[in-house]
């Protein structure tokens, strides 16, 4: 069973010398019953009309007697398994999403693991799809937002400058549709990619809901290809730390080199340098490790389809629920069986 827990593990202590203690008790009344059968009268008469003593059958009711017990001990613990995902608790944060839009951020890195697209495969829809700006909408919409439902989330995208894409909200809803219609590479001011701009309006963003409590965390989506001022870095990072924001910075694109694609009418055209040689951009790890250090934040990686992550405990901690399905049911009714078998058992003994 996955991630099989107990409510009161320390009634499994209590397995073991039941166990032995019904072995005992069982021992003690075979040896009782035995005796009783020799006092009763002459054993050959005894065993005419009563079923005789099997040394069989009383290890199997024996045993019988002791899996009753140890099933009962089991649902006792109170074993249960999740039943829905790990959320962050309702009330327990301020999420503000940032995210690269620059040019790069077009590079189709995840085009081969994307779904079909209007009953097409992904590789055969002629337009963009499957970029690495899409694959971090679908990162949140489809994990990050069901992971922190009942939390307040704005989103904020840079370029040269940073833009204030959404305010904090608990309307999951009115943030899907600024994602699908706004959340586009180029929505943001600016040439370059400063990753300091995305930071400081995300510090923005925050300063307008100031008499929250709640623990307060920016996810930064980014390939690395960051154009800031060294100084910049240095001093958004000094704010982050000041206000006590955790960082997690999350890796966006392939190591490997891709192209970058515009397309119009079905067909893509690839950005080229003043030489005429394609634009190739990949995942500077490094740059994106540097910065999560930096801001004593946390790095992950996108590295095939989405993030295999807990996002409710990648963001609010030990501020987490989860709805958990009991089966101490299972236990008790496998038990009771296997004392009705006992019982059945013994009445066709003594009808024998």
């Amino acid at each position: 069973m996955n991630q099989l827990t107990f409510a009161t593990p320390g009634a499994l202590a209590a397995g073991l010398p039941l166990v032995i203690l019904t072995l005992v008790i069982y021992h003690f009344n075979f040896r009782s019953r035995r005796r009783a059968r020799e006092q009763y009268g002459e054993q050959r008469l005894i065993d005419r009309f009563s079923p005789r003593l099997s040394l069989a059958r009383e290890r199997f009711l024996a045993l019988s007697w002791c899996a009753v017990v140890t099933l009962l001990v089991f649902a006792a613990a109170g074993p249960s398994v999740p039943d829905a995902p790990i959320q962050a608790s309702s009330g327990a944060l301020q999420v503000v999403i940032v995210s690269d839009v620059s040019n790069s951020m077009r590079a189709e890195d995840y085009r081969d693991q994307m779904p079909p697209k209007d009953g097409l495969p992904a590789n055969l829809v002629q337009s963009a799809y499957g970029s690495r700006l899409d694959m971090v909408k679908s990162v949140i919409i489809n994990q990050i937002m069901p992971a922190i439902a009942g939390n307040k989330m704005g989103l904020a995208t840079y370029k040269g400058n940073g833009f204030q894409q959404a305010n904090l909200t608990t309307d999951f809803t009115a943030l899907q549709w600024v994602m699908v219609h706004w959340f586009t590479v180029g929505d943001a001011p600016g040439e370059g990619s400063n990753v300091a701009a995305g930071l400081s309006t995300a510090l923005a963003i925050f300063d307008k809901d100031a008499t929250s409590n709640e623990q307060r965390v920016i996810v930064l989506f980014s390939d690395g290809g960051f154009t800031d001022e060294p100084q910049a870095l240095v001093d958004i990072a000094q704010q982050i730390k000041e206000r006590g924001i955790r960082l997690v910075v999350v890796g966006v694109g392939s190591a490997a080199p891709q192209r970058v694609p515009f397309w119009s009418e079905g067909e893509p055209h690839y950005a080229v340098d003043e030489n005429g040689k394609p634009i190739m951009v990949a995942l500077n790890e490094q740059a994106l490790r540097q910065l999560s250090t930096m801001m004593n934040g946390q790095f992950i990686q996108i590295t095939a389809g989405l993030l295999d992550e807990s996002w409710a405990v990648q963001l609010a901690g030990s501020h987490t629920v989860q709805e958990r399905a009991n089966l101490f049911y299972i236990p008790v009714a496998l038990a009771l069986m296997l004392i009705a078998i006992i019982r059945l058992r013994g009445l066709s003994v003594r009808r024998g």
